[in-house]
């Protein structure tokens, strides 16, 4: 199968802000859904991040994300939601293997979130790593054909291209993400219940000492299977998920910055503004600014509900 590609990549190297060596990918000048097929990453390997949701499905090969200090390695059948403003890129480690990427606007996650009202899609959706699901061969061809459908559609009839979306969204966030419960088969249950209880803003201020109370294991240990299991140690992760939260109360939250540091778990602001610069490629204080001052093509409902 081949998709027809209705957005250039090529273009964000140009047309791209770099901040830190890190590419903001600006909102197209027309808006709406986005999608491409592709057997390499050539185009797309630079760290980089944009305001629109990206849904990846492998249809072949091995590839590997790398998220932070984090890498995730997919295979066909796995299926990837990036979120808005996650820092990502494909390595070039394996040079083939065909996989779709379907972008499309913030607000229709937004939505999909509020009229299904589910806590645990919430959890999944918003968890401190983006959420990834395995589809069967089966499953793998169902969704691939409905996503040829969308593209079908883009370019003559977008509403129903946003119909057929919107209905996929419903599939592959609730019945997959959510229902399956998939880090329960990519981990042990013990380590996915681990994380399932990371995802809560009161342990991940807690750090370390929360995690240690919900496992009967040693540090050593537990720093051993994140190692294995995730790619990076354990303080690492709870780093990611205290940035992912600062990195929602800088905008929905008129705390000083000093305050969301000390809130979501930090003790030193320096150490904060070092490891925050590192992850989104600017201090926190740009990055409240960036959203509202350098992007003026995005259009306001979107910025509203991007906030939401």
């Amino acid at each position: 199968m081949r998709l027809l590609i209705y957005s250039s990549w090529d273009r964000y190297l140009e047309e791209g802000v770099t901040m830190a060596a890190i590419t903001y990918n600006p909102t197209p000048a027309d808006g709406g859904i986005r999608c491409t097929s592709s057997d390499s990453y050539r185009n797309i390997a630079y760290p980089h991040f944009h305001i629109e949701y990206e849904l990846s499905l492998i249809l072949s090969g091995v590839h590997h994300v790398q998220f932070n200090n984090c890498e995730y390695t997919l295979h066909a059948g796995d299926v990837l939601l990036i979120r808005p403003n996650e820092v990502h890129f494909r390595s070039l480690k394996t040079p083939t293997g065909e996989h779709i990427m379907l972008v499309f606007p913030a607000l229709e996650i937004n939505r999909l979130n509020r009229y299904i009202g589910n806590a645990r899609l919430t959890r999944a959706l918003f968890q401190a790593y983006p959420p990834v699901a395995r589809l069967d061969a089966a499953e793998m061809n169902l969704q691939s054909r409905r996503i040829s459908r969308i593209n079908l559609f883009i370019g003559t009839n977008p509403s129903q291209a946003l119909t057929e979306l919107r209905a996929l969204l419903v599939d592959i966030c609730f019945h997959y993400l959510v229902s399956r419960d998939n880090a329960s088969s990519m981990y042990t249950p013990w380590f996915a219940k681990l994380l399932q209880e990371m995802e809560r803003p009161e342990n991940i201020r807690r750090g370390i000492p929360a995690m240690l109370e919900l496992v009967p294991y040693s540090h050593e240990y537990l720093c051993r299977e994140f190692k294995r299991m995730m790619g990076c140690t354990p303080t690492e992760y709870i780093n990611s998920a205290r940035l992912n939260l600062a990195h929602n109360m800088l905008e929905d939250s008129k705390l000083g910055i000093v305050d969301i540091c000390y809130a979501v778990g930090f003790e030193s602001v320096s150490y904060f503004y070092r490891l925050y610069k590192n992850k989104y490629g600017q201090t926190p204080s740009r990055d409240r600014k960036i959203r509202f001052v350098s992007r003026p093509q995005m259009p306001v409902e979107q910025r509203s509900d991007l906030s939401e």
